[in-house]
């Protein structure tokens, strides 16, 4: 529908019902100036109009003058739905499918490189074709370097880094384009953002007025996004409200929501509390998994406490409602509110980070600091970092389950309201269609007569994926679509009143749920069983949607290796290091540059003016600092040696302490530079943006010292490591007597026999050719854990692994079902160099009397192709968990099996497995176990091991890695690789192989020598340490002598 068409339904309605709900018959023929107002974090019922006692006049006189959409879908999260209502496309097409990064995975694919492509067309981009001029105001949180002047916009004051800042620190928000003088700049007693954001809105509305063009403004406010901030004063008109408690305002939403029109009493249920996620207890407050309190259930001052948190929350709404109320009345002092579109909304529903207490200081850093007394005003003042909680966050949702991060309504669902007198009337009406923020971009091409650029610079653009709204505003229906949704895990797929959605983070077993929203919009009846046609329908067109749009990626070019991006950064193991830079800040605070994480690395930055060097070992800090402050243009150098840390600022004489000694290994993270882009190399929190301009840096590296070096490419006597040698557990606990090729171990208990088994590939190391070929599968086994037997080769349906028998067999993954053991091993039928594509994965079993000779083949499982390797099996109740690598960059993927012979394949695992913005370019070897009340995974990145838990096995979060310090031990000082695990009485034991001689980059394995070969079977502990998995594989392994 043009806007032509609109003006003349406009002119026909005014004359045949000339009532007060027809757009103005002095309709404006110019094309309308435009306003969309995005709220940050702001639930389906925070607004006054949706149900909720925060007072927003200001808004809701826009609604009430306006319409109203009920069924407003978002995509769960900050950024990927403000890419979404940028482009028009789903967030995945446009390049931020989850979230922003600098480091995107090169297994994930386009949808996932963290910042706007150059597939996808901006709001800006389009409207200027139409002559518009294009302002942004407020959180742009799409990638610096795909920033706001970047994608059209000319003008732009906020902040284009991170998803929040302290509201009182000026320092965080800048003016673009570089140059620009700021027009408003209160005293530093006076900053608050959303107010200077409110200001600047007006700002620009009239740099619009004035250029005689239409004007194009987006404020997309950072309120009311945690830090929870807001005067104290403001704060002080709601906290008495709030002390009457989540539970009786949540009913009173309920009641008004119904009053208003919003919900149909009818038919609307109220869901429950909402569960906390599944999480750390102090992370989740001790509620993990469990329902959010009862307010009548809490202390009084914690229900003081969180009443603050609470009033500071609502004063951030109302602070947004002021800003409103200001814009349109200098649009009528003006005479441009008549023919200004408004669109007002928000990103995703609210934000339950992470517990019903909420959390103090950094994000997950698992601290929650109860205020009484006088310090319930310091709640949300300068400085301070601070959420509301997931209890809070529930009331916001209301009536609805879950939250932001989820696909369930409570984290997809969002008000929208549109404001255009001129062009759809003053109908004060409700829209009971279902839409999406992807809408807006051809809602405003629809409104405003602009052309959708087909190419910009010559590349060809996608074309939106939305619908229009006008038609809805002005009384028709839309067209009946599907709408998928997918956010680091959580999946749904709505068509009509269907909606599929598959949860995360949940302590139950997580299936797909299936529910009629015509009937049970606060989706409390999954009817997944009633109509499992329906369902299987509706999922299969999931994967097909999520395939079309990128959130499933198959690799075109195929399954190449990926190189480390920590290849980029300076090799500093074992190194020196100096390191050069100019800086230029009027306060210095941040990261100047920083390399390695939270086990090794070191960073240069400055804190309050004062320049510091720290250097992390093993975890601890070690900090160098200037002698004094800082600010404008400053010229840094400073040192690492094995002796000596040196910091020199300006030329004065250094400072310097001694070393800890150098970095001895490559770390994971990379370099970063103005930020810590992953885990904190120093000791601060990350990412710890630098407020001012790295003009320059150099890092240069000396001479690897060879006190330093490892016995990487030490010969190594295989003689002496015999089955003699597996009584004291000594390292290595085995190699291959025949073959000297040992690896791949995965290990057993057989409850029948009362002892361990470990199955291994028994690669031809002694061989000239590759050492693949012909492998067998090595057997070892013990009943005391301690004294291992070496019992020879598997039989696979009569035969035997021979030096003359070219079958390969590869990375076994074992379990035991009653009494009967499995194997899923890789298996050719020859493996003639170099190692391709064509393998399959074997099903076989075994009765538990005779677990070497009595293998025979099951047959061939349906997993995901090409190239399946190295499956972990779990068992979780009357279910198998089968997880596996799919060829060389095709991801870990699982699936799911009654019987171990009909598979479900799921595709690739949900969460931070595949999710690859840390460094995990290339992994294989997943291992799944259950320890310590976890589920962990284990891969194998070639650079120690990466390590992910999960409270359902499903969805997985990652920790540091592990094992990515060399050994002490004989053939233990390289990389661990391939791990098992074992939990005995407690305890946990993993099994992984070692290639001390292999040299790194490696030669194809028909090339290597047999000493680069030779391969290893190793033990060491596994602990838990503040809920963090760890190892330290130089230990002494202590066990009792009986099970």
């Amino acid at each position: 529908m043009t806007r032509l068409f609109l003006a003349a339904l406009a002119t026909l309605v005014a004359l045949q019902h000339a009532d007060a709900t027809a757009p103005s018959s002095t309709t404006d023929p110019k094309p309308p100036n435009v306003i969309v107002i995005l709220a940050d974090d702001l639930g389906y019922s925070d607004l006054g109009c949706y149900g909720s006692e925060i007072p927003t006049p200001h808004i809701d006189a826009l609604a009430g003058d306006g319409v109203r959409f009920t069924q407003m879908y978002n995509s769960a999260r900050c950024c990927p739905s403000r890419a979404s209502l940028m482009t028009g496309l789903y967030p995945s097409q446009a390049g931020i499918g989850d979230f922003t990064t600098n480091k995107p995975s090169p297994t994930r694919g386009p949808g996932y490189i963290g910042r706007l492509n150059d597939r996808c067309v901006t709001l800006a981009e389009a409207l200027k074709t139409a002559g518009y001029g294009c302002y942004y105001v407020g959180k742009w949180h799409m990638h610096e370097a795909t920033g706001p002047i970047a994608r059209g916009f000319d003008e732009f004051y906020g902040f284009t880094r991170g998803h929040s800042h302290d509201q009182y620190d000026a320092d965080y928000y800048i003016r673009l384009p570089d140059g620009r003088e700021k027009e408003i700049d209160p005293p530093a007693d006076q900053f608050y953002a959303t107010d200077v954001f409110n200001r600047y809105a007006i700002e620009f509305i009239r740099q619009g007025q004035q250029s005689g063009r239409p004007y194009f403004l987006f404020l997309g406010h950072s309120s009311p996004h945690f830090p929870v901030q807001a005067p104290a004063e403001r704060a002080d008109a709601f906290e008495a409200v709030y002390r009457q408690g989540w539970d009786v305002l949540r009913q009173q939403r309920f009641e008004q929501m119904k009053s208003i029109g919003l919900i149909d009493g009818d038919h609307w249920q109220m869901s429950p509390r909402s569960i906390v996620p599944v999480d750390r207890d102090d992370i989740a407050n001790g509620y993990s998994g469990q329902p959010n309190p009862a307010w009548d259930s809490l202390s009084s001052d914690r229900q003081a406490d969180l009443a603050r948190r609470m009033a500071v929350f609502a004063a951030m709404v109302s602070s947004v409602d002021q800003g409103v109320g200001q814009i349109v009345e200098h649009l009528k002092q003006t005479g441009d509110l008549n023919n200004t579109l408004i669109l007002f909304l928000s990103d995703n529903g609210a934000c339950y980070e992470w517990g019903p207490f909420g959390f103090d200081g950094t994000s997950r850093k698992g601290t929650t600091t109860l205020r009484t007394g006088d310090d319930l005003r310091e709640i949300g003042q300068p400085g301070t970092h601070q959420s509301y909680g997931s209890a809070w966050a529930n009331l916001g949702n209301t009536p609805f389950r879950l939250y932001k991060h989820f696909t369930h309504e409570g984290g997809i669902s969002t008000p929208l309201i549109a404001h255009w007198p001129s062009g759809i009337g003053k109908p004060d009406r409700w829209i009971r269609q279902p839409a999406h923020v992807m809408d807006i971009m051809p809602t405003l091409l629809d409104a405003t007569g602009a052309e959708y650029p087909t190419t910009i610079d010559g590349k060809r653009r996608l074309p939106p994926e939305g619908t229009s709204l006008l038609p809805a505003m002005t009384g028709e229906s839309l067209p009946e679509r599907t709408i998928g949704f997918d956010h680091q895990g959580a999946h749904a797929i709505r068509q009509g009143s269907w909606k599929a959605v598959w949860s995360k983070r949940m302590p139950d077993e997580i299936q797909w749920e299936l529910y009629d929203l015509s009937s049970d919009r606060c989706e409390m009846n999954d009817v997944a069983s009633q109509y499992p046609d329906k369902l299987r329908t509706m999922t299969e067109d999931w994967t097909d949607w999520a395939r079309r749009v990128g959130v499933i990626w198959d690799n075109p070019k195929g399954s190449e290796t990926q190189p480390d991006p920590a290849d980029a950064s300076p090799s500093i193991a074992g190194r020196p290091i100096h390191i050069q830079a100019i800086i230029d800040a009027s306060s210095p605070h941040g990261v100047v540059l920083a390399q390695g994480g939270n086990q090794y690395g070191y960073a240069l930055h400055f804190d309050d003016g004062i320049a510091m060097l720290d250097v992390r070992l093993k975890g601890q800090v070690t900090r160098l600092m200037s002698s004094h402050r800082v600010s404008g243009t400053v010229k840094l150098s400073a040192s690492l040696t094995s002796d000596q840390m040196t910091l020199t600022v300006n030329d004065q004489p250094a400072t310097s302490r001694p070393s800890p000694g150098l970095i001895p290994i490559q770390p994971v993270d990379a370099l970063s530079i103005g930020f810590d882009e992953r885990t904190p190399a120093g000791d601060y929190p990350a990412p710890n943006d630098f407020n001012g301009t790295v003009v320059s840096h150099k890092i240069t590296t000396g001479d690897r010292k060879p006190d330093d070096e490892t016995d990487d490419h030490a010969e190594v006597d295989t003689s002496k490591f015999t089955p003699k040698r597996f009584g004291d557990l000594s390292k290595p606990m085995f190699a291959d007597p025949n073959y000297h090729g040992s690896c791949d171990p995965e290990i057993v208990f057989d409850p029948s026999s009362k002892q361990w088994l470990i199955y291994f590939t028994a690669r031809r190391a002694t061989r000239q050719q590759a050492s693949y070929v012909g492998t067998p599968i090595g057997v070892l086994a013990s009943r005391d854990f301690k004294h291992w037997t070496f019992r020879g080769y598997c039989t696979f349906d009569g035969r035997k692994g021979q030096p003359d028998n070219p079958d390969t067999h590869w990375a076994p993954g074992i379990i035991v079902d009653g009494d009967q053991i499995h194997m899923f091993a890789t298996y050719k039928a020859s493996a003639t160099p170099p190692w391709g594509g064509d393998g399959v994965i074997r099903h076989y079993v075994a009765p538990l009397s005779d677990p070497i000779d009595g293998w025979k083949l099951v047959g061939v499982p349906n997993f995901h192709q090409p190239d399946p390797i190295d499956v972990s099996l779990l068992k979780m109740g009357d279910r198998f968990h089968a997880y596996y690598r799919v060829g060389k960059g095709g991801g870990i993927q699982w699936a799911t099996s009654d019987d171990l012979q009909h598979w479900q394949n799921h595709g690739p695992c949900p969460g931070d497995v595949n999710a690859d913005d840390r460094g995990f370019g290339y992994q294989e070897a997943p291992y799944v176990f259950r320890f310590a009340d976890r589920y962990w995974m284990l891969t194998d990145p070639h650079d120690g091991l990466a390590v992910f838990h999960s409270d359902d096995a499903v969805t997985w979060h990652q920790q540091e890695r592990i094992l990515l310090e060399p050994g002490f031990g004989p053939a233990d000082g390289t990389r661990a690789r391939h791990p098992s695990v074992a939990v005995r009485d407690d305890r946990a034991f993993i099994f992984y192989h070692t290639e001390p001689n292999r040299p790194y980059p490696t030669p194809p394995a028909e090339k290597r020598t047999v000493t680069q070969k030779i391969s290893f079977l190793q033990i060491a502990e596994l602990q838990i340490n503040d809920g963090r998995l760890t190892c330290d594989r130089n230990a002494d392994i202590r066990l009792h002598t009986e099970r």
